[in-house]
């Protein structure tokens, strides 16, 4: 097991959301340059092989852990998508560590992300049946940027294990378009059902052609008030 405290884990997590009905499987490996079903089968259970379901029909997510005895640092990873019919997916691969806490109410994070990159959040709502407002604000006469929102649903969505973290695909809420002003303003707002309700936050970063990039600076809040609006 892995001597670091879990806040400073860095584990791998290779994700995959369907953009058409469809059963997946994913098979990942640091050993073989094309990984399948068969060849994870013949390694028996060797060192370097992941896979993300014991039966076929919702593979859609590997995580490896950092303390994992195949976890290596710099090295290659190789993605293998099973499935029984035509599907059209989407694949993420990130290293993730422990996302940074929103307090609904608190005051606002700086923040920055990089052209086609993800910077991930996570917030409780600590209130019910009650709008909550996610408001991310960019440097002055800037712009570039996008916000998702998903729930994260206790036990996954419909009994099938699925990731919180929101994707350009898998997200319940977004906005991409600006509210400009002097400063650029990207607002979503949902209701919140229970006040134990977990929703996750992905700041992403546009082409890097637009004002602000490659490199995206920003500050993001969570209230429980609708933002007054950017200045004009």
């Amino acid at each position: 097991s892995s001597s670091r405290p879990p806040t400073s884990r860095r584990d791998l997590t290779v994700q995959l959301t369907q953009n058409s009905i469809c059963l997946t499987d994913l098979i990942v490996s640091s050993m073989d340059r094309r990984p399948t079903r068969s060849k994870m089968a013949a390694a028996g259970g060797a060192v370097g092989w992941w896979k993300s379901e014991a039966t076929l029909g919702s593979g859609r997510q590997v995580i490896i852990r950092d303390y994992d005895p195949g976890y290596q640092e710099g090295a290659m990873y190789y993605i293998g998508v099973y499935s029984v019919t035509s599907c059209v997916y989407y694949i993420t691969a990130r290293i993730d560590i422990p996302a940074p806490n929103l307090i609904l109410g608190g005051p606002a994070a700086a923040g920055l992300v990089s052209a086609t990159s993800f910077t991930i959040y996570r917030f409780v709502a600590g209130l019910s049946s009650a709008n909550v407002y996610v408001t991310v604000k960019q440097r002055v006469l800037t712009q570039g940027l996008a916000v998702y929102v998903k729930y994260c649903r206790p036990g996954g969505l419909g009994g099938v294990a699925s990731s919180c973290v929101p994707t350009l695909l898998d997200h319940d809420y977004q906005t991409t378009t600006p509210i400009a002003g002097v400063t650029t303003w990207y607002s979503v707002s949902f209701e919140a059902a229970a006040p134990e309700d977990l929703f996750y936050v992905a700041v992403y970063g546009q082409d890097g052609t637009s004002t602000g990039g490659p490199i995206y600076y920003y500050t993001i809040e969570v209230s429980a008030d609708p933002p007054p609006g950017p200045p004009s």
